[in-house]
């Protein structure tokens, strides 16, 4: 550093002087360089400061041009600063950047409690983040994966933020700290990572059970007693419902229960979507021992029968069902939908 006496201060900033003697109307001056931007340079016109973009242009890292042209004899100076390096400083209190920070080469962002370092964050050789704690070779951190089809947080290991062996490390969220919502526009893998493992699709909801038949009866519903909930998990969905009449007549036909909120699948194995109905002023047909409701195959209805010796079963009609206040049908049972 010119005019220091003794050895030179880290970190250390230099400066460039120019001095030009203008001609008539000369408004461009050629430079030893600066940095394009004109943010590290000062002009002076005649020792009075000029002011960047107003009086004077700095674009290209070569030249000054001035707005109006100079006159003759006018003096023109130049001053540039290098920018200067700051190397292994101690700060003590706070540190405001206003503007980036970049840190290059890979180098890693440290943080420390009492000269100990304990976390970091760091950029491996793929170009992707990854932070954590710093520690032990087997202290887990998570990785953010910008390079692949999908972007993807994963879980890493410190050599380099590398995901070999990380699988099973870490958890989301812990027993006593859990978080509130999970949001998610696609599945969740349970357990592994095949199409068996994947569910698609968790719901929660009411339906509204009719009561049905060849020719529909005219029924006097109790609102207050019929209704239908469900609970859909992946493909397999849990109904209850309760149909309530003060009063029923006419219709005709095999009686069934309209409205399902899912349609169930076309196969008809395994065939074990089916359970018994709850009923009260309800005739059971001749022969009949135990009442069977089933969901109808590719449909969107509840079928009402009963079952006879022999294996054999007789459907429930609408004549079935008694004029009677209150009179009622429910049931629940799970079935499967396409």
């Amino acid at each position: 550093m010119s005019g220091y006496i003794g050895n030179a201060p880290v970190p250390q900033a230099t400066q460039t002087r120019q001095t030009f003697t203008a001609t008539s109307g000369q408004t461009s001056f050629a430079t030893v360089g600066y940095v394009a931007g004109g943010q590290f340079i000062q002009v002076y016109l005649n020792g009075v400061l000029l002011k960047l973009t107003d009086d004077y242009t700095a674009a290209n890292g070569s030249d000054i041009v001035l707005t109006s042209g100079a006159a003759t004899g006018d003096v023109l100076e130049f001053i540039t600063f290098a920018d200067f390096t700051v190397n292994n400083q101690n700060f003590t209190g706070g540190l405001t950047v206003d503007g980036d920070v970049t840190i290059d080469n890979r180098n890693r962002l440290r943080f420390a409690n009492s000269g100990v370092d304990k976390a970091l964050i760091g950029i491996n050789q793929g170009k992707n983040l990854y932070m954590g704690s710093e520690g032990s070779s087997s202290d887990p951190r998570i990785r953010f994966n910008g390079e692949t089809s999908q972007a993807e947080i994963v879980p890493c290991l410190p050599a380099g933020g590398t995901t070999s062996g990380a699988s099973g490390y870490l958890n989301l969220g812990s027993s006593t700290a859990g978080f509130k919502d999970l949001y998610l526009d696609g599945g969740i893998f349970l357990g592994g990572d095949g199409s068996a493992n994947h569910l698609d699709d968790y719901e929660e909801g009411t339906w509204t059970p009719v009561i049905r038949g060849a020719t529909d009866p005219t029924v006097t519903v109790i609102t207050a007693h019929t209704g239908g909930r469900y609970i859909k998990v992946g493909n397999m969905v849990w109904v209850s419902f309760e149909c309530r009449w003060s009063a029923i007549t006419g219709g005709a036909g095999n009686c069934f229960i309209s409205g399902l909120p899912f349609t169930r699948k076309t196969t008809l194995e395994p065939d074990g979507d089916r359970s018994t109905f709850d009923f009260y002023q309800v005739t059971v047909p001749s022969g009949g021992i135990n009442s069977v409701v089933s969901v109808a195959t590719g449909g969107t209805t509840l079928g009402l029968s009963f079952g006879r010796s022999g294996n054999t079963t007789i459907p429930l009609s609408v004549t079935n069902l008694l004029n009677a206040n209150p009179g009622f049908i429910r049931a629940s049972l799970v079935y499967e939908t396409s």
